[in-house]
């Protein structure tokens, strides 16, 4: 495969990455592919629309139903993840790195009077305030202002720091 500056012209099966003395492998393991062709297939049988999780709508009613008017709204998203990840049924595949993933799933006919009723007690929940409801923002601006070397070099300094934290405890 023809080459610039070490890098592969077309499209590679590795990597090159600045600062980095090897090539990261781009090519999956058999386990990985085995998970990624489930979960295309998943997404073919279900199309576009993800079917709901019905026991996080229940929990996250149950847990706005437990709200004051005078519990911090920070204190109510903490019970409202804590309730969620407690009633998360969770699918485990084999061969999965991280293990888990949420059960999506149509409910039954006598789930659907409860559900209404949690959806109802949910549109009463006013947005949440000051901005982002839980996506990460990479600090792109830090990433380009010290480029890959620079994050490396600070990795390294921090791990200096709190291993020598560490030996001192």
């Amino acid at each position: 495969m023809p080459q610039t500056n070490g890098v592969p012209s077309s499209l590679p099966e590795t990597l090159f990455i600045p600062h980095i003395a090897h090539l990261l492998s781009l090519r999956l393991p058999a386990e990985i592919v085995a998970l990624r062709e489930e979960a295309l297939r998943f997404h073919q049988r279900i199309g576009s629309t993800m079917p709901p999780i019905p026991e996080l709508i229940l929990s996250d009613a149950a847990a706005w139903a437990d709200h004051t008017v005078d519990e911090d709204w920070l204190l109510w998203r903490a019970r409202l993840v804590a309730a969620r990840l407690a009633a998360m049924p969770v699918e485990i595949a084999a061969g999965e790195r991280i293990v888990g993933r949420p059960r999506f799933r149509d409910p039954a006919e006598d789930e659907r009077p409860a559900l209404d009723a949690a959806r109802a007690s949910l549109a009463t929940v006013p947005p949440f305030p000051g901005g982002d409801a839980g996506h990460l923002h990479p600090d792109y601006e830090k990433l380009f202002g010290l480029g890959i070397r620079g994050l490396l070099d600070e990795i390294t300094a921090w791990k200096r720091t709190t291993d020598g934290d560490a030996a001192a405890a």
